[in-house]
This record gives structure tokens, C-alpha cells and sequence, in this order.
């Protein structure tokens, strides 16, 4: 309570200057209540209540952050109190001048004891009489220079000063976001933290901006954002001015569709309907200039950009790889969305990693139709374990394809490294008869193809009976699932954490049926040599390593993938890392 009076005070002393007009107004109403208490009292007694109530922080906490509170302390009557006690006493004297000296001394009172309000603007120049900073009415200026009312998301040292330069400005928030003046929801505040952190998610804030309809992002120029990004969302940089970037998108329009239809946010993403639910889903929709696709529960993934989406075919496979580009693991995570109502998981990444996939399988009403587990290492199934078990009557899976290890046998001959304790534990939940999705579990065999579907997928290596003789640094790296997913014309290849004694033995049994157009690098980009890439990767349009930025580097001597990087990009393949994620590849 301490910081709320505190703020109580500062406001007061702002608009009354300090303490003393409390207490000459105490002094007038004692004076007030001796001459005439019973008259008086009918207007002290409420004054009191107001006052009360106005310094009162328990109301504040709860009730008066909805409110501009500091604007209510014209309701202390201090002034009235001191002018009625002063009329009183003027009354009460008996000669002319000393009346008058009395006057002159009141009013001497007030002038030393109040602040002239119309000071700074009398002294000040007419075209700024508010003092605003040179940012602030440059900053105005180009987003007025494309818009007459511009709406827009602003750093914190705008947000204060914006509007007094021009009302037609709507900024997103206010200094309510950090918790003053009037309420903001979770989703301002939320978008006020992410702008002002050290490294924004500029993918979180062009996302809300673009389904807002807040035509203009405005950050400081040492925390840009990338042009690829930008443009992905339909912003680009108009200006550079006093320490400030401002972003324009100019194909945002705010208003309704001739259906009724806006933008909606219901917690787990957005939507494009209108209030009676009616709302698009298993859809690509041209909405303001920009192309969207919607997912069997009408949600927008806006993973994919606009041109993505307008290239998109019915039959294409959208395929998104996630990750953390800061995170001190490694980790695999990828979904697939086959444009026929069906969304595939394959792995999952950590344990702690859970709010990460869960947050697209909410996108997905709960519904997982294939999670595909390439192998039982904590960084592929930590957060499937989590959710199996957590989430166990909140969601659905139809089926779990992984493989099917010795156990005993991999128990003889597990590394510490290897977790074996996040296998253990994966085949206790297998074995919960309890679990509403007990019996999904099929172990996959190699040479087959499965089907969820339209998609397909065929597997190439899995634990077999070879998988005794070679020799490993960890056998299920060595037992990883590889699979092919196929689409119309093209497919994507997954290796998993592939050893090479495994890579051989595939690429001698199935040969030129490895050659795919995608292909997920093994193991984090740096398990398997040279030889067995360059006989796979012919017609390769784009790599995906799985590695965020601690294993990319050159000195990374125990677990680096650069080398790998250096020679997908000698051979002209595009390679992506978790330094773009999520990054989407469709599969025609």
C-alpha cells in the first residue's frame, strides 16, 4: 500500500503543490465549524467522505486503476474551504483597509502556494504548448503523412506524449499499460511487454498488429526488425527519425467485410468471423490485401506468408519446424497440416518445451491424428511424455507411431546421455489402460508406408535385427525413425538423429528412394559424413537443421554443427535453423 500512497501524494503535491493548502483548509473548516457548526457541517461532512474516499488506497488498488484517478483531486474542496473561511473573516472585520489588507494577503497566499497552471503555455510556443519532445511530433508527422487517423503500437517513450499532439492519433495503449490511469486487458499489457523487452518477438507483435488493424509499429532504431519479417506481415519501414523506426502497413482496413466479419481473438488464436461464430476454416482467404489459410477450426497459421498462401494448392502439405534459437538444448519439433482436416505431430521437443506444441495443438481443437516419435531421447519425447499424461482428458490422439526397442537390451547398453529414464518412463504411459488414449501406440516396421488421410509417410530405418551389430554411440540415434513424407510431386525427408553405421545400411537398401525435395539434417546437422548427403541430396531445395544458436558456432568443439552448415550452403541448398523459426515448408 506504501507505493499506492505514494503515488496518492505525488499526484496531490502535482495538482495541489504540496501539503499546505490541506492544512489551511483544516485550519478554515475548525474556523468554519466554531462560527457555525451547524451550517457548515452539511458541507464538511461530505467534503470529508470525498476526501476519504479519494485517499484511500485500498480503492485504489481495486477500484480507482479503472479510472483516471488524479484527475478526481479537483474534488478536494481546499480552496472552497479557505475562501469561505476568508469570506467569513472579511465579513467579520470591522474597517475598509483592513479588509482590503486581508485581501491582497490571501490572494499572496495563493499565488506563492498554488502553481499557475497556465504557465507553461502562456511562455511557451503556441505550436507546442504541451512541451512534447521533437520524437514525439516527428514521429506524429509520418504516420499523419499516410494517415489522417493513424492507429498504432508505440514504444513506451511515445505512448505518454502521442496524443496530446494530435487526438486523431489511436495508439494501442497508453500509460495504462504499465498499470496507470484506466484498465487494460491482458492482451495490451501483454503486447506492451513484448515491445519493450531487450529482444521483442516481432513475429508476436506484426501478428496482433496485423489482425488489430494497427496500420503503423513504431520501435527504437536499436531494436529494428528484419525486413523479411516485416514484409512477411505487410510492413515496411517508412522512416528512421530521433532514435525511432516507424513500420506502415498499408493494405490494413479495419473495417467489417459485407458479412459481418472482423478479426477475433479467442485466447488460443484468430479467427476471421462474426459474433453469431460463423467463421472461415479449411480455407485460403484474400483479407485485407493479404492471403490466409484457415486450419479445420478456422484458425490462421500465421506461420506461412501471405505469398505462401496464395501459392498454396489444395493438395499441397504444410509442413512447420519449431524452435528456440536461445534455448541451451537441443530439440525437434514439427507439425503437418495436410489441407484435409488432419495435423500430425512428429516429436515434440522437451519437457519443458510443453507450452510450445501445445500451443498448436489448441489450434487444432485438441485433436492430434498422428504423433510420430523418431526415438526416445529427452529431446524428442520430454514434451510428448508431459502432455500424455497432463493433458490426458483434455486432448486426443489417434495415433502414436515410434519404435519399437529391446528394452532389455537397451538397457544393458544405454550412456548416461541417453536418458534412458524418458524411455522408461514413455513405456509406463504406454502401458496406463487408464489414459483415454491407451491402445494409439503402433511401432513402425521398416519398408512400410502408413497413411493418415491423405498424407503419407514410409519408414526407412527403425530398430531391427541389425540394430544389435552396429556399432553406436547411442542406440536409439542409431534406431531413429527415418521417414519419407510424401506429397503430390515432392516429399520431405526426416533423419532424426541418424548414426552412420544406420545411414549406410539404408542408403545401400533403398538408394535413390532417399533422394527427397526437403530433408530434415540428422541429428541437429552433424551426425552423418559427407558421402551419404551428397548421394541424397540431388534435387534438395531446402534443408532444416534443428540447432539453435550455441550449437552453430565455429568453436563449439564438442557439439557443433557449423561445419555441416558450411557445406549445405557450398552446395546452394537453403538451409534453415531455429534462427527464423518457425519456418514452413509446403509440400506440393
Amino acid at each position: 500500500m506504501k507505493e499506492i500512497l505514494d503515488i496518492i501524494v505525488y499526484w496531490f503535491k502535482d495538482y495541489y503543490a504540496d501539503g499546505m493548502y490541506i492544512l489551511f483548509a483544516f485550519l478554515a473548516c475548525v474556523y468554519l465549524v466554531i462560527i457555525d457548526g451547524s451550517r457548515y457541517l452539511k458541507l464538511i461532512i461530505p467534503s470529508i467522505a470525498i476526501v476519504t474516499v479519494i485517499f484511500n488506497p485500498w480503492l485504489y488498488k481495486y477500484i480507482f486503476y479503472k479510472l483516471i484517478f488524479w484527475r478526481l483531486f479537483w474534488m478536494i474542496p481546499c480552496v472552497l474551504f479557505i475562501a469561505l473561511a476568508s469570506v467569513e473573516l472579511i465579513g467579520r472585520i470591522e474597517k475598509l483597509w483592513k479588509k482590503i489588507v486581508f485581501c491582497i494577503g490571501v490572494i499572496l497566499l495563493f499565488s506563492v502556494l498554488g502553481n499557475d497552471v497556465f504557465k507553461g503555455a502562456s511562455r511557451g510556443d503556441t505550436r507546442n504548448i504541451y512541451g512534447l519532445s521533437e520524437a514525439t511530433i516527428d514521429v506524429a508527422d509520418v504516420m499523419l503523412q499516410y494517415d489522417d487517423s493513424p492507429r498504432c503500437i508505440l514504444s513506451r517513450e511515445l505512448i505518454s506524449q502521442i496524443r496530446l499532439y494530435n487526438g486523431n492519433i489511436e495508439p494501442m495503449y497508453g500509460r495504462n499499460a504499465e498499470g496507470y490511469i484506466n484498465y487494460a486487458d491482458d492482451s495490451v499489457k501483454a503486447m506492451y511487454s513484448v515491445m519493450e523487452s531487450e529482444s521483442p518477438d516481432y513475429t508476436y507483435v506484426l501478428t496482433r498488429a496485423l489482425h488489430w488493424g494497427y496500420s503503423f509499429v513504431v520501435n527504437t532504431d536499436s531494436r529494428p526488425i528484419d525486413e523479411a519479417l516485416a514484409k512477411r506481415y505487410g510492413y515496411e519501414l517508412i522512416a528512421t527519425t530521433d532514435g525511432y523506426n516507424v513500420y506502415y502497413n498499408s493494405r490494413i482496413d479495419i473495417s467489417e467485410d459485407e458479412a459481418g466479419y472482423s478479426w477475433r481473438f479467442d485466447g488460443t488464436g484468430w479467427w476471421y468471423g462474426d459474433d453469431y461464430g460463423d467463421y472461415y476454416l479449411d480455407t485460403v482467404q484474400q483479407i485485407d490485401g493479404s492471403y490466409y489459410y484457415f486450419n479445420r477450426d478456422g484458425y490462421a497459421l500465421d506461420n506461412l506468408s501471405s505469398d505462401m498462401v496464395e501459392a498454396l494448392d489444395s493438395d499441397d502439405i504444410i509442413i512447420t519446424q519449431f524452435g528456440k534459437d536461445d534455448y541451451q538444448k537441443p530439440s525437434m519439433c514439427y507439425t503437418i497440416d495436410d489441407q484435409e482436416g488432419h495435423f500430425i505431430i512428429i516429436d515434440g521437443g522437451n519437457a519443458d518445451e510443453v507450452d510450445q506444441i501445445m500451443g498448436q495443438i489448441w489450434l487444432y481443437g485438441g485433436r492430434v491424428d498422428a504423433w510420430i516419435l523418431t526415438h526416445p531421447h529427452s529431446d524428442h519425447i520430454g514434451a510428448f511424455n508431459e502432455i500424455y499424461e497432463q493433458y490426458k482428458d483434455q486432448i486426443e490422439i489417434e495415433k502414436i507411431y515410434a519404435i519399437g526397442i529391446d528394452n532389455g537390451y537397451y538397457h544393458e547398453i544405454a550412456n548416461t546421455w541417453d536418458e534412458i529414464e524418458y524411455y522408461d518412463r514413455f513405456n509406463e504411459l504406454m502401458a496406463d489402460k487408464s489414459n483415454p488414449n491407451y491402445g494409439a501406440l503402433e511401432y513402425v516396421e521398416r519398408g512400410d508406408t502408413y497413411s493418415i488421410g491423405d498424407c503419407s509417410f514410409k519408414v526407412y530405418n527403425t530398430f531391427t535385427e541389425e540394430s544389435y551389430d552396429i556399432e553406436t554411440g547411442s542406440l536409439p540415434n542409431a534406431a531413429s525413425m527415418v521417414l519419407e513424407v510424401f506429397g503430390s510431386n515432392e516429399s520431405m525427408l526426416f533423419l532424426g538423429d541418424l548414426e552412420q553405421g544406420n545411414a549406410d545400411l539404408i542408403e545401400g537398401l533403398y538408394g535413390k528412394e532417399l533422394e527427397a525435395d526437403y530433408v530434415q539434417a540428422a541429428h541437429h546437422g552433424q551426425n552423418i559424413n559427407d558421402d551419404f548427403y551428397d548421394n541424397i541430396l540431388v534435387n534438395t531445395k531446402t534443408i532444416t537443421v534443428d540447432a539453435p544458436a550455441w550449437l552453430r558456432q565455429e568453436d563449439e568443439d564438442n557439439h557443433t554443427a557449423y561445419e555441416h552448415l558450411v557445406y549445405f550452403e557450398e552446395k546452394n541448398i537453403r538451409v534453415v535453423t531455429y534462427d527464423t523459426t518457425p519456418n514452413v515448408v509446403v509440400v506440393d
